[in-house]
């Protein structure tokens, strides 16, 4: 392969590609030798290079191109990789040597499964078309709470998803006694391509995630159980950023349970036990947490991958 403009020309001489998983950054190296047009040549010295790559109709990409190729449709994996880097070699002949290092975090599958926003069944998955995806994790980190509780035993009433506070005491057989409640921590991972969601939109969105409780079920877990409790965003490289967000759930809903105040500030007590106990949490706005996939095939695996570890 080669190409001509007025002053050079330039000549493929070798090409290297480089795949991996979903996880690796994928890369394309070029090396073209380019010579000068002139009759006797001239040679290429280094001061010749930003002519080379800026002359009218150049013979070599610029950084930030894409890599191109005749007949190409743009879809596969090789066609979303940008130029990144330039090394030139002086001193071969008459010409010069330049190294164009291509990458790209996209990875190109037609074996890619994927579960739409509503959907909490990965059963129920489907293979999505050939194409572009981007991967995605879930971490879980288990943990527990130590709570102090006050009621206990048969008739006493569960903690509610939508409640922030019980209507009225929640009965059972009165106890003093601190128990453990499970939680669950989720981190999850996801990669972003900021050519589609800029720095500054998913920022927007993170903020409104936090501190907020999941209004759909979410990563297989219902309505209220969840809280989102914090956030980064890293810079991966180029325009690839990497966003965690982090999620809690609570097997009682993050309730409490917690004696009422009389007129004076004290527990309402009957005797020597607490006379009206409530479950009570902080009390937060809902969000749908599922609105943070992208559309289309990209978010339902991601989705798939963050139930199932696997973009398979």
């Amino acid at each position: 392969m080669s190409y001509t403009s007025t002053k050079y020309t330039a000549h493929r001489i070798a090409c290297d590609a480089r795949e991996g998983d979903i996880w690796d950054v994928h890369t394309l190296n070029e090396t073209w030798h380019v010579e000068d047009n002139a009759t006797p040549k001239t040679g290429i010295k280094p001061e010749n290079m930003y002519d080379i790559l800026t002359e009218t109709g150049s013979v070599l990409p610029q950084i930030g191109d894409p890599w191109v190729f005749t007949g190409g449709t743009g879809q596969t994996w090789m066609e979303s990789c940008l130029l990144r880097s330039i090394a030139w070699t002086f001193g071969r002949g008459q010409g010069a040597d330049a190294l164009l290092t291509w990458s790209t975090r996209y990875f190109w599958s037609d074996a890619c499964k994927g579960m739409t926003a509503a959907n909490e069944d990965p059963t129920a998955a489907t293979t999505l078309a050939e194409g572009l995806f981007l991967p995605c994790m879930v971490l879980p980190i288990f943990q527990s709470r130590n709570v102090r509780k006050y009621r206990d035993g048969s008739g006493m009433t569960s903690p509610s998803n939508t409640l922030d506070i019980s209507t009225s005491d929640i009965g059972g057989s009165a106890k003093l006694l601190d128990v453990d409640v499970k939680q669950v921590g989720f981190k999850l991972r996801m990669y972003l391509d900021t050519n589609s969601l800029g720095t500054i939109d998913v920022t927007d969105i993170v903020v409104q995630y936090l501190g907020k409780k999941n209004s759909a079920q979410f990563l297989g877990n219902v309505v209220g159980s969840l809280v989102c409790t914090g956030a980064a965003l890293n810079h991966l490289e180029h325009e690839f950023l990497e966003l965690v967000l982090e999620f809690l759930y609570d097997e009682d809903y993050h309730q409490t349970q917690t004696p009422q105040l009389d007129t004076d500030g004290r527990p309402k007590m009957s005797g020597t036990a607490y006379a009206d106990v409530r479950w009570a949490r902080t009390a937060r706005s809902g969000v749908n947490f599922n609105d943070i996939w992208p559309s289309g095939a990209l978010g339902e695996s991601q989705k798939y991958q963050a139930f199932m570890g696997r973009w398979y």
